[in-house]
């Protein structure tokens, strides 16, 4: 089924579910299988009237019926009526649900959380958080367990300027700890901001992560100290994103990559700093890199240096697959010419840049 349905448009799939129960059952299917990047949009809420609406078509079917396909949900709480809706919607259909965004103040998100009971078979849950001066973090709720979640993503911005550097440091990591403490043992794959690196015992409370995603705003910087505890966690990471933040110091970050080396399989660099593989060892089982070349900061990667950096890379990385490169302002990728690529790299199928237009 997954044959024949997979690769057609959403549109073609959802007449098929209206054919009968035998194609409605296998498509569906289908639908959950890829279902978040194919079916989240169907259930992405910012508007009351929207919300209001879903939960009336979501009330009028039968018994245990299913209102999501693709089993998602991604809802922003703008007021008390749609937090009222969502939560009778956990309340209800919950059960149906494995992949969920929830947005709102936290003191709105301290009743979501109180519901999150009602979605015993989510995987993916997304924390979209808007901080306040008023909140009170001492007042969240126990949380309820969730055997099957293994992805969680934590955001946390300022209510009235949408900037991360507006929350206060405390505000953030305790947030952050307050779902790390009831989840973090089982998830295998954890986004955050970087402060989730100063917490007290951060490699053990992650102990089974595979796949680390820190993503920083504009000015951000990992630190010395934040590069050298990643350096000391045992994590068997395959997959690791750093992007948006600027780098001090080279050194701290080729010896906090160095220390993944027998594990990443992925590796994505969106930084702010001149990179030289020639300063890593070799990663055996590195497939798939993306890396961010900024003219800004002397990074241009241009003429002769393009030739040295893919030649260095191509050590490292004896066995990739995949690799592209983005260009940052003008004279990034100057004047550069493709080499045999390869005999560089012999396993490689695809290979991109993408310069400024």
């Amino acid at each position: 089924m997954e044959d024949t349905c997979g690769p057609l448009p959403l549109s073609s799939m959802l007449a098929l579910r209206q054919t009968n129960r035998i194609w409605k059952r296998a498509t569906d299917s289908s639908l959950d299988t890829i279902g978040d990047s194919r079916t989240l949009n169907l259930y992405n809420f910012s508007e009351r009237n929207e919300l209001i609406r879903f939960t009336d078509h979501a009330n009028g079917l039968a018994s245990g019926g299913n209102p999501f396909i693709g089993r998602c949900l991604r809802v922003i709480v703008t007021n008390h009526e749609m937090l009222h809706a969502v939560v009778q919607i956990l309340r209800r259909h919950g059960h149906n649900l494995k992949n969920v965004t929830l947005g709102s103040t936290l003191s709105q998100l301290n009743l979501l959380n109180a519901n999150l009971i009602h979605i015993p078979n989510v995987e993916t849950l997304t924390i979209n958080a808007c901080w306040t001066h008023l909140d009170n973090l001492f007042d969240l709720v126990t949380l309820p367990t969730l055997a099957r979640l293994k992805i969680l993503k934590i955001n946390v911005f300022n209510f009235m300027e949408n900037d991360l550097d507006q929350v206060p440091d405390n505000e953030q990591m305790a947030l952050i700890d307050f779902y790390l403490k009831e989840y973090g043992h089982q998830l295998s794959v954890f986004e955050s901001p970087p402060i989730i690196l100063r917490l007290d015992g951060i490699g053990n409370r992650l102990a089974n992560l595979a796949m680390l995603w820190l993503e920083g705003s504009t000015g951000q910087a990992l630190t010395r100290e934040d590069l050298g505890i990643l350096a000391q966690v045992d994590w068997k990471l395959k997959i690791m994103r750093i992007a948006g933040f600027s780098v001090g110091t080279s050194v701290e970050l080729y010896v906090m990559l160095n220390s993944f080396s027998t594990t990443l399989q992925w590796l994505i660099l969106e930084i702010n700093m001149d990179l030289d593989p020639s300063h890593l060892v070799v990663f055996p089982l590195l497939e798939n890199v993306r890396l961010t070349v900024n003219a800004g900061l002397g990074n241009i990667w241009s003429g002769k240096v393009f030739d040295l950096r893919l030649a260095s890379l191509s050590r490292v990385a004896p066995n990739l697959v995949d690799l592209e490169i983005t260009a940052v302002g003008d004279g990034a990728l100057r004047d550069v010419t493709i080499p045999l690529i390869g005999t560089m790299f012999p396993k490689l199928i695809t290979f991109k840049i993408n310069r400024p237009s």
